[in-house]
């Protein structure tokens, strides 16, 4: 069996490498978009129709849940920072070579599959303006978000944030015309008391369950680790920092939309936010729509620039061809990886049937989560001194974060 080298991800001294432009700020961005999605624009029905009153509870409780898998990652981005992400912290948790592998294609899959879907979804949306062929416009979109991600990183980076912008601005504008119009609706919201009976904590688990693949995408974060000044503790604070910002707006949008509409209409709508902002002056309809697009399509953006590092990574390791770990000097991204990532994607769209997708790829990542959390407590057993400047995840919350991606993985 392969051994995994702490310097095996080490470029080749004559090949160009990425660029390190990254900071707080364009992290912050980059996270929120990863995990602030179009997902929270129709989940927020589906919690009100499981929890009623109480969604706010199931929101809560699916933050504190997922911080504890990120606690994980937050630790590993300092002890091995790479773009191979997932797939590297695995790697160098059980010192093989073979677990990392499978680790980054399973993560790469699972993107590069929703990713296809969300171009099916957002040509679909983009035909209400143009007459072209749903083939046609899944080419079209799929090949300009490739060509972005071509271009540099934080031209990438720069784009995802846009987009970010409208959909946080999107759910901040709700929140904001239900403060001034409805006040006392949205406090009397989240001032409903927790569950008290049984039936009712079993209603705010289940809707937790669900409320917890809001808040994934956080791991997307830490492929971009090579191109992150001081990664370790730079990526640690975003990752935090972006589950507390995401937990927030969650909750603010949530007491604005029980306190505007009943969970009942919630529950019946397939545009929930959409259904909110009919009732509240000054919020038209259409453009939270639209901007629930506009998300979907910042997600392929940001699957391309999570599934490619994940191949460069991998090839840099030599377990994936090494054409892939090849750098455009003047762009200093990965090509052939970002060129692969777009042509996996518009072959799954265009060929593919993808059914009980979103099913799948939560699987994929909950399992993924697991791993992670599984190879860091190996290697605080093994007492594997932790580096200057990283972050210290306490090992039982690791130990938590692995026992609730496994009662997710099995009971969701």
């Amino acid at each position: 069996m392969r051994r995994m080298s702490p310097t095996a991800s080490k470029p080749a001294s004559s090949q160009p490498g990425l660029k390190r432009v990254l900071t707080l700020p364009w992290l912050l961005a980059y996270g929120l978009g990863t995990t602030i999605g179009a997902g929270i624009y129709v989940l927020v029905g589906k919690v009100a129709g499981i929890a009623g009153t109480q969604g706010h509870y199931a929101f809560l409780l699916a933050a504190v849940a997922v911080s504890l898998p990120a606690l994980a990652y937050a630790e590993f981005v300092g002890r091995a920072p790479s773009a191979a992400g997932s797939a590297r912290f695995v790697a160098v948790g059980f010192r093989r070579q073979w677990p990392g592998t499978l680790t980054g294609l399973a993560v790469a899959f699972a993107g590069l599959t929703s990713s296809a879907t969300l171009a099916l979804g957002a040509a679909g949306y983009l035909a209400r303006w143009l007459a072209l062929p749903e083939a046609a416009l899944v080419i079209a979109l799929v090949t300009a978000l490739t060509g972005i991600a071509i271009i540099g990183i934080r031209e990438s980076v720069l784009a995802a944030g846009i987009i970010t912008l409208l959909e946080v601005g999107g759910l901040v504008w709700i929140i904001a015309a239900a403060l001034l119009q409805r006040p006392d609706d949205m406090a009397a919201a989240l001032a409903h008391p927790p569950p008290m009976t049984t039936q009712e904590a079993a209603r705010v688990l289940s809707a937790s369950l669900l409320a917890f693949f809001a808040f994934i995408g956080f791991e997307d974060m830490v492929t971009v680790a090579e191109e992150t000044r001081r990664p370790g503790p730079t990526i640690a604070r975003a990752i935090m920092l972006t589950i507390a910002l995401t937990a927030i707006i969650y909750l603010g949008v949530y007491a604005a939309a029980i306190g505007t509409v009943t969970p009942e209409a919630l529950s019946a709508s397939r545009e929930p936010l959409a259904r909110v902002a009919r009732e509240l002056a000054g919020v038209p309809a259409d453009a939270i729509a639209a901007i629930a697009s506009f998300a979907v399509i910042n997600g392929i953006l940001i699957q391309i620039i999570m599934a490619s590092r994940i191949f460069y990574g991998l090839a840099r390791t030599g377990a994936l061809p090494a054409l892939l770990a090849w750098v455009h000097p003047r762009f200093h991204t990965p090509l052939p990886a970002i060129v692969l990532s777009g042509a996996v994607i518009l072959a799954l769209a265009l060929a593919v049937p993808l059914t009980a997708l979103a099913d799948v790829t939560a699987r994929i990542v909950l399992g993924v989560y697991a791993l992670v959390c599984a190879a860091l407590l190996w290697v605080k057993y093994r007492g594997d001194p932790l580096p200057q400047g990283a972050y210290h995840a306490p090992a039982p919350a690791v130990a938590g974060g692995l026992i609730v991606c496994l009662l997710l993985l099995f009971a969701a």
